[in-house]
């Protein structure tokens, strides 16, 4: 995420001042060949602990009403430097536009191939001056719009063809210097039974230069395969381990979530730091197993003709002893790396745990079941939250600052 500069050199006061209450005796650095390893005992030290607003002070979405107020497949959603709030409308292709308040204003032209109209949402990038930029990987295409909404212009890019067997380019992501991330994958010749996990790379391609630098070789997420009558039956591990990225404007960080280390790396894939905490394993309780059973056998109702075939999956699949150590990784405008935890079974609230750039642990913070942050910015936390029913409603959280104790 991006801000302006004048933006920017507000914040870092604020910035400081926060690192400085994160920084505890429990966090101890040391190198290792020129790699930085940040190592925080969270758990043996007096932590700072921010919480959000109970209530959400703004709100966007209707379960019925006016179409703008009717949201569907929302993937991004920015607060603009001026209050107002963009949403990113993947089920009609928009970029929808309301007030700080959370009234509509407007919207971009909608689906189409036009100038100004999307084929899709992909990936929505928000630059300084508040331009935002819908990035399009199965059309090559980068679409530029003010932050009025009004259309500014449209790039190509091609990627795929850059690969060979047996590597193919899944997907791609722009980084905040101009370069693409490309998510690559290893083809298997044959899909081994059990647990196994493939090879998956991420890229940086110049689009200018087509110059590609490697930032690493990483595990996909954990599949379990069975055989059934010769043909190899895959699917996802319960609880399976799986690597998960996110960036700001200085710094890549990768994690895999077999163990709590996040690797970050400068934008141009140097690897600069390990950050490590002490947190304690969560269990998958026999109930957590119990919810995934339900949801595949509710699955084989609406679908018999597959029915026999999942159940005789199911009944093989094993289920580990603890969850993944992080579920997801997120930096908000401050830099700070968000850390998104598995939520103990006595807990309501999601934790996360947040860091500053250095590695330096701040806080943990509880954030609302079915509730996905989309943008946090030094005082709150936009996201999608869903009701009962999967209505989809964007929600603004103020962050409220308290010194507690782990």
């Amino acid at each position: 995420m991006r801000a302006s500069r004048l933006w920017c050199s507000c914040v870092l006061v604020l910035a400081a001042s926060l690192a400085g209450k994160g920084s505890t005796s429990g966090t101890t650095e040391r190198d290792s060949a020129g790699v930085t390893i940040v190592e925080n005992l969270v758990s043996q030290t007096a932590t700072p602990t921010w919480h959000l607003s109970d209530t959400p002070t703004v709100e966007i979405g209707l379960v019925e009403g006016a179409e703008p107020y009717l949201l569907h497949r929302v993937t991004a959603s920015y607060v603009l430097d001026d209050g107002r709030i963009v949403v990113a409308n993947s089920g009609t292709a928009e970029l929808r536009f309301f007030d700080a308040q959370g009234t509509y204003l407007g919207a971009t032209e909608g689906r189409g191939q036009g100038p100004g109209e999307l084929r899709g949402i992909g990936q929505v990038v928000r630059l300084p001056g508040d331009t935002l930029i819908n990035v399009d990987p199965g059309e090559g295409r980068l679409d530029r719009f003010d932050s009025e909404g009004r259309y500014i212009d449209r790039s190509r890019f091609s990627f795929r063809h850059l690969f060979n067997r047996p590597f193919f380019a899944e997907n791609a992501e722009l980084l905040p210097d101009g370069s693409l991330l490309i998510l690559l994958f290893e083809s298997e010749r044959e899909t081994p039974t059990g647990l196994s996990r493939a090879r998956l790379g991420r890229i940086r391609l110049n689009l200018a230069t087509t110059e590609q630098d490697t930032i690493g070789w990483f595990g996909a997420a954990e599949n379990y395969t069975i055989e059934v009558g010769g043909r190899r039956l895959p699917g996802s591990a319960p609880f399976g381990r799986h690597t998960v990225i996110t960036w700001s404007d200085r710094y890549i960080y990768v994690g895999d979530t077999d163990r709590y280390e996040v690797s970050c790396y400068t934008i141009d894939g140097s690897l600069v730091r390990l950050i490590r905490r002490d947190a304690d394993p969560v269990p998958v309780t026999d109930q957590d197993i119990a919810d995934h059973r339900a949801l595949y056998r509710e699955f084989m109702k609406q679908n018999p003709d597959r029915a026999e075939l999942l159940r005789r999956w199911l009944d093989a699949v094993p289920y580990p002893a603890t969850k993944p150590s992080f579920t997801r990784l997120m930096t908000d405008r401050l830099e700070n790396l968000w850390v998104a935890e598995p939520r103990p079974a006595a807990e309501d609230a999601v934790p996360w745990s947040v860091f500053t750039a250095e590695g330096q642990f701040l806080s943990r913070i509880g954030l609302p079941q079915n509730f996905t942050p989309k943008d946090i910015g030094p005082n709150y936390v936009l996201g999608v939250w869903r009701d009962e029913l999967e209505v989809e409603f964007v929600r603004r959280h103020e962050i409220v600052r308290s010194k507690g104790k782990e």
